[in-house]
């Protein structure tokens, strides 16, 4: 799971993924972040915004690698739906 660091959150950013990753993903999570400030920020590489957290799973009888419409996805991803 993804959440925003509590310093991120206290300067008006926002996370607007769902913040979970399935057992079986590879590849690159989107981030998508709004900024509620009135005055317009910045977002450095490196800049630590996030927190993983990440948790025991029971066994599942199919994971993402053969149900996702994202694996292996690298950078912004068009949305599965307007592929069909």
């Amino acid at each position: 799971m993804l959440f925003l660091k509590s310093s991120t959150g206290r300067k008006g950013l926002e996370h607007l993924h769902a913040g979970y990753g399935d057992p079986g993903f590879e590849g690159q999570w989107t981030l998508e972040i709004i900024n509620h400030w009135p005055y317009s920020q910045t977002v450095f590489v490196g800049q630590r915004l996030l927190q993983l957290v990440l948790c025991d799973t029971y066994p599942v009888v199919r994971d993402y690698s053969e149900t996702g419409h994202y694996q292996a996805q690298t950078g912004p991803t068009v949305p599965w739906e307007w592929k069909k």
